[in-house]
């Protein structure tokens, strides 16, 4: 055998090699490769995230109850969505709930606000208030709801105590059991629990503005008022955006304060709609129709947060 045939296999192996070395680094450079690595996540993130979501989706064109089974699981098309419309709790909760997530964030917001300028202030002790206004954060809500249902009893609230002492009332006042107090008394509540994530992410927004812009627009005569306008909210503006966005979502899916405190009553006074779907689907076992209000609930938040986030873009560009 000849030298050039017992080469040619050789050089034959060797070009193979090279090109499929050349493919895989042509690969590895492409789309394609990228989303080959993705694959895993993505097809958990649609088990965990997104085939719940069809799925209640799909769930609330079926009637679904389970404490009667010989019904079945008929496809009713849009009769869940047509009961709602006539439904006035739900026009009562959705009108709750418009006004619990608005008191509710704009007071969270504005006292997060307060104290994250408070914070941000060069003085001896504030690392240690800082971590004491994570408290109510960190503690559980239904502790938490448990707490201030207790401070707001009517017989052994120390609240009422309190306003007695203080001569503000002539007797108790049943907070949690009057159609006129109880949302205001669960709006507090939630301004307690809530403000400490507006402060701690507002103070490292402010942590991060440069003190030399403060400085060129003291030499500039700019007043306390004036540099606040216009050097901390522009820069401050993105932190803003982002903690209000995410907490009107958490605000108006949040079912457990209320939930624990007043169960929706008395009459229907704090009915909001999570915890409307939620006694529907847990205690009347319609989940058919808890389902189309909950899609009702994720259209909501759709709408406003494309809507807010657009809003913010031209306000910052402006």
């Amino acid at each position: 055998m000849s030298v050039e045939s017992r080469t040619a296999p050789t050089a034959l192996k060797l070009e193979k090699q090279t090109r499929r070395r050349w493919n895989i680094a042509g690969l590895s450079e492409s789309s394609a490769w990228a989303y080959l690595l993705l694959a895993p996540a993505m097809l958990l993130l649609i088990a965990i995230t997104f085939y719940p979501i069809l799925d209640g989706i799909s769930l609330s064109f079926f009637t679904m109850q389970l404490n009667k089974p010989w019904k079945g699981h008929p496809f009713v098309g849009l009769a869940n969505y047509v009961a709602l419309v006539q439904d006035p709790v739900f026009q009562l909760a959705l009108e709750n709930t418009v006004l619990w997530t608005a008191g509710t964030v704009i007071s969270q917001f504005a006292l997060g606000l307060l104290t994250a300028v408070l914070l941000n202030r060069p003085l001896r002790g504030m690392r240690v208030f800082s971590i004491l206004v994570l408290l109510p954060w960190v503690m559980p809500i239904v502790v938490g709801a448990q707490m201030w249902a207790w401070m707001f009893d009517f017989q052994l609230g120390v609240i009422n105590s309190l306003l007695l002492n203080l001569h503000l009332i002539t007797q108790s006042v049943p907070w949690l059991a009057n159609p006129n107090t109880a949302l205001p008394a669960a709006m507090i509540a939630s301004l307690w629990k809530g403000f400490p994530f507006f402060a701690i992410v507002l103070l490292a927004g402010l942590q991060s503005i440069p003190p030399e812009l403060y400085e060129a627009a003291a030499v500039d005569g700019a007043s306390l008022l004036q540099r606040f306008q216009f050097v901390t909210l522009p820069l401050l503006w993105p932190f803003i955006v982002i903690t209000t966005t995410l907490r009107v979502i958490w605000t108006f899916n949040s079912a457990d304060l209320i939930y624990v405190m007043t169960g929706g009553g008395p009459g229907n006074a704090t009915q909001i709609l999570p915890v409307y779907a939620f006694t529907t689907a847990y205690g009347s076992y319609d989940f058919g129709y808890a389902s189309a209000i909950a899609c009702v609930m994720l259209l909501i938040l759709i709408v406003f947060t494309v809507f807010y986030v657009r809003i913010s873009r031209i306000t910052e560009a402006n």
